[in-house]
């Protein structure tokens, strides 16, 4: 039996090790081609894809709302663990009130589902404050958000995130809703297909949400152009 002290200080420091690599969540392995579990919808609208490289489909939910319900349900041996909110999915911890939304779609069409991802604190003030995560993780990605390669989002102060279709090409585009200042709320588009995945914001698809002072915004339901992850994504065989 190993007693000395520094022996026993070696078994510390690698057990510390160890749980310091399972906290850091690495990346899935690079794919060396598409997922063998193309995305799909199933009957229930749900996303049905392999995000994380392991061999099993996930399950993806809330994919048409406005990015604060997604959740992904992640495929084992016994079948889909718990689903990971968005929260989870950022992967680092919450600052308080922030609200965290997120999408997924094959922006940059490899293959593999990419996850978009956003943590806004609420609005304090007129003068907007950009959110702290505002992020495109190009996947395959974990069950805690870790892609192949991040890049960052041009999405000011955004509320609300949805998988459009802009401009009717192959490629999924990232509408988002967000605070402008001064008491406007605009809607925002970022083009898919790009080298990165997404491109800056295009203007030519902004709009403005102008509820005035003490008055209700319409909100991001009401201004974000319809869901067409449906479009990108066909039925999944019976």
């Amino acid at each position: 039996m190993i007693t000395s002290r520094r022996h026993r200080g070696l078994w510390v420091a690698a057990g510390l090790g160890l749980a310091l690599t399972g906290c850091l969540r690495p990346a899935p392995l690079e794919p060396s081609g598409p997922s063998a579990f193309p995305p799909c919808s199933d009957i229930n609208g749900r996303l049905i894809a392999d995000v994380d490289n392991d061999g099993h489909p996930d399950r993806i939910s809330g994919t048409g709302g406005i990015g604060s319900d997604l959740a992904i349900a992640f495929g084992e041996e016994s079948g889909f663990a718990e689903p990971r909110t968005t929260g989870v999915l950022l992967g680092s911890s919450r600052e308080a009130g922030e609200e965290v939304m997120a999408a997924v779609a094959d922006f940059d069409g490899d293959g593999w589902l990419d996850l978009a991802i956003a943590a806004t604190a609420p609005v304090g003030g007129d003068d907007p404050v950009p959110s702290r995560v505002a992020e495109l993780r190009l996947g395959p990605f974990s069950d805690r958000g870790t892609g192949q390669r991040t890049h960052e989002l041009d999405l000011g102060t955004t509320f609300g995130l949805r998988v459009v279709d802009f401009d009717d090409d192959e490629h999924p585009d990232l509408a988002s809703y967000r605070y402008e200042g001064d008491g406007v709320y605009g809607t925002g588009a970022l083009l898919g297909g790009g080298e990165d995945g997404l491109s800056d914001q295009d203007e030519r698809f902004s709009d403005v949400d102008a509820p005035g002072y003490n008055l209700p915004r319409a909100g991001p339901e009401e201004h974000l152009p319809p869901s067409a992850s449906d479009r990108f994504h066909p039925a999944c065989d019976a």
